[in-house]
């Protein structure tokens, strides 16, 4: 008989969208959108003048032609299996507040959703994760972000007692969410710390954050789990690197100096994504 058991990556108190001040405003970035607009522009549908010669024009006749001279029959089963999911996951740690790295990620995002704005085979989503210094358990919180107007969700000051970097656990999550969902799935870590957890049962109280080679090699389950669920992953390190988090992100990982070194490789990642939903 086939026996299961719990990382301690999974065992987490999920505080979801706690309520905290919006104060900034989302950005576009116009320059930044016109390479996205490049990758997406294959997804687009061409436009077209269909001019009448004989007065009203029946759309519906209009499609069914088409369809027939191509004898094409278009299902939204068809649809969905050649679609995809793209997941931004930002690490929303105390230090991504310093050197405008939050102002930058929220610019970015917003920029990337204003350009996916009308395709239809991606679905996009951002989430931000962060854990909690103060309890007896590991707390993980998460911020979804669905739409260009909640990019303002991604805010530069701290949120009250939280602020570590679980990261195992915020893949757990993404796994979780991408389990039953069809078609391609990419997800894209931007964090700029090692991973580490707070709480007294790992900790044993002292408030210091678990051993960080135990936390590497939980981080490394959790992106291992999420590839047998057919999840691609990449992660970008803002300032961070080396082999741990080669071997963390099971090599497919980049080190860059800033946010804006990241866009290069995450529009490489989106070129890819998209020829593999084509």
């Amino acid at each position: 008989m086939k026996t299961s058991f719990k990382f301690p990556y999974q065992e987490y108190t999920l505080r979801l969208n706690q309520s905290q001040s919006y104060t900034e405003n989302p950005k576009v970035n116009d320059k930044l959108k016109r390479q996205f607009d490049l990758v997406f522009s294959s997804l687009k549908g061409k436009k077209r003048t269909i001019k009448s010669t004989t007065g009203d024009l029946n759309i519906r006749s209009v499609i069914d032609w088409e369809i027939a001279q191509k004898d094409m029959r278009v299902f939204d089963r068809e649809l969905r299996s050649k679609g995809g999911t793209v997941i931004i996951l930002v690490d929303g740690s105390g230090s991504m507040r310093y050197s405008q790295k939050m102002d930058k990620t929220r610019e970015l995002v917003s920029t990337l959703y204003k350009s996916l704005d009308g395709i239809t085979k991606i679905n996009f989503k951002v989430i931000m994760y962060f854990g909690c210094f103060r309890t007896d358990e590991q707390q993980l919180g998460i911020i979804e972000i669905n739409s260009l107007e909640e990019c303002n969700k991604l805010v530069t000051d701290s949120i009250d007692d939280f602020g570590s970097t679980p990261t195992a656990s915020a893949m757990h999550y993404c796994t979780k969410l991408l389990k039953k969902v069809k078609g391609k799935k990419l997800v894209i870590t931007l964090t700029d710390g090692h991973p580490t957890i707070f709480n007294k049962r790992y900790n044993s109280g002292n408030g210091m954050p678990d051993k960080m080679s135990q936390q590497f090699e939980q981080t490394r389950l959790s992106y291992l789990e999420a590839d047998n669920q057919k999840i691609k992953n990449f992660g970008i390190g803002i300032e961070v690197g080396g082999d741990h988090m080669e071997k963390m992100f099971r090599r497919s990982f980049v080190k860059v100096d800033n946010i804006e070194d990241s866009q290069i490789h995450i529009i490489r990642q989106l070129k890819m994504f998209v020829r593999s939903i084509k």
